[in-house]
């Protein structure tokens, strides 16, 4: 989780980042190089202590990303992009896809929901 934080009587900002890996804050005054690395952590999320991790077959665990959980793509039908078939009852089975669970796909992700 990343904060702005600014004091306008002493005319000073920083950013605050909370890692909840090791639930540590950290400050970085505003301007610094830093900020632009840490600002990648929104795009991922791995919830291992998940009783369904993972919840598709992957070879990569440390890089499934649990972010889009029920993937925002599903309502898309057929216009997703992911690797899914329907089921003979006519349901949409995404079982055997890994698009939105790839840590390299956020922004593939945000511009499909960007799209009408």
């Amino acid at each position: 989780m990343i904060c702005f934080i600014e004091n306008k009587k002493k005319q000073t900002s920083k950013w605050i980042t909370k890692d909840f890996r090791t639930n540590k804050l950290s400050e970085q005054n505003k301007g610094s190089n830093e900020r632009e690395t840490m600002s990648e952590f929104y795009k991922f999320f791995s919830h291992k202590q998940c009783e369904y991790f993972p919840c598709h077959k992957t070879d990569d665990p440390d890089n499934f990303n649990c972010l889009f959980c029920f993937c925002p793509l599903y309502l898309k039908g057929a216009e997703c992009g992911g690797n899914f078939r329907y089921t003979e009852k006519g349901a949409k089975d995404c079982s055997q896809c890994m698009f939105p669970h790839e840590r390299k796909n956020y922004t593939k992700m945000m511009e499909k929901l960007r799209q009408k």
